[in-house]
């Protein structure tokens, strides 16, 4: 059940809920890490993304680089230990999201370094062995990322609670939300209805 700290805070329990479904698929990855390094790295790109849109607060229905880099630099990146910015951040993300490499046009361009990661031990890295760069990438730690996105998650969570005009976005954000369900019936069909399957958050 949602503990009353969880019921009493500002922060929408279906996002609450998002982010810890999606920090333990983080934490399952890199329990088999390295094998799964690149599936946990994905998630974590992509989990930024997600909490970029859901602090949009034009209007807008999409998110672009822009949002991402923004949300980067001002919940993700301060104190992190990351040799990196959100510049170099958004062209990993988007190498890695779309192609599972390093390569992406904005580093092509020069606007932003490539990025090689350390894994684990025994000095294991993934690094392209046959991919070109013309400029020497940085190089994350793969822990160190997760630990600044779970801090990043607190630093953005204390602002929900903070800023009223934040609150308002995120929860009109949050509204549009998959919902858990059980449905009775063939979804949508007559006379099918659905109840609603409550968030828990285990300690």
């Amino acid at each position: 059940m949602v503990d009353d700290a969880h019921r009493e805070s500002h922060v929408p329990p279906k996002l609450r809920a998002q982010v810890y479904d999606l920090c333990n698929a983080i934490g399952a990855c890199l329990d088999q890490s390295p094998r799964l390094a690149i599936p946990a790295l994905v998630l974590v790109y992509a989990a930024i993304d997600g909490m970029a849109w859901v602090s949009i607060a034009d209007g807008r229905d999409d998110v672009n680089g822009l949002d991402f880099q923004a949300w980067a630099k001002s919940y993700l990146l301060p104190n992190s230990g990351l040799d990196c910015d959100e510049a170099d951040l958004w062209a990993a993300r988007c190498g890695l999201v779309h192609g599972q490499v390093m390569d992406s046009r904005i580093a092509r361009a020069g606007k932003a370094r490539h990025v090689w990661y350390y894994v684990g031990p025994g000095n294991r890295y993934l690094m392209p062995l046959h991919e070109q760069s013309r400029e020497m990438p940085t190089t994350l730690h793969i822990d160190v990322l997760v630990v600044a996105f779970h801090r990043a998650i607190d630093r953005f969570f204390d602002a929900i609670e903070r800023e009223p005009e934040l609150q308002r976005v995120v929860w009109a954000r949050v509204n549009r939300y998959f919902d858990d369900v059980r449905a009775h019936g063939r979804p949508g069909g007559e006379g099918s209805w659905v109840e609603t399957i409550p968030a828990v958050f285990d300690n």
